[in-house]
């Protein structure tokens, strides 16, 4: 990066807060418009350097409205953005596998990632019920697609 893109970062954070384009974002999916969701997210992305709680948010947003969109590559371009950072999140884990069987691309990889969002929610107190349904459910879908 540049000195100059450096400083329009700077001027930005100080500026601008990244939870507004973040609701912005959440708003417009609510409203079904992805398309202003993703921008609002890339906005928050662009002004939060780095990984932050709003950064990790927005990405994971982003990557659902993709999928919304039924652009699934687009989605788990983000979606392995997310876990780079966030390696334990179960529910980023169910819906890059989902957006694989969207795919339809029946293979270890999907597999992998219902199995590590089955592993992660089983190592939690509280276990989320839904994400460990879609887990599974959709771990089936695989070996019934002659995987």
């Amino acid at each position: 990066m540049t000195i100059r893109s450096n400083l329009k970062r700077l001027a930005a954070v100080s500026t601008e807060i990244p939870r507004i384009h973040y609701r912005e974002g959440l708003e417009s999916g609510f409203m079904d418009d992805y398309e202003s969701a993703i921008e609002s997210f890339d906005r928050v992305n662009y002004i939060t350097v780095g990984s932050s709680y709003w950064t990790r948010q927005s990405q994971y947003y982003k990557a659902n409205a993709y999928s919304q969109l039924e652009q699934y590559e687009k989605a788990i371009e983000e979606y392995k953005k997310l876990l780079a950072t966030d390696k334990k999140n179960s529910a980023c884990w169910v819906n890059l596998g989902a957006s694989y069987v969207d795919l339809e691309k029946f293979d270890e990889e999907a597999l992998s990632c219902f199995d590590k969002a089955i592993e992660l929610e089983n190592k939690k107190k509280n276990p989320d019920k839904i994400i460990l349904e879609i887990a599974w459910s959709n771990r089936g879908t695989i070996f019934l697609a002659g995987r």
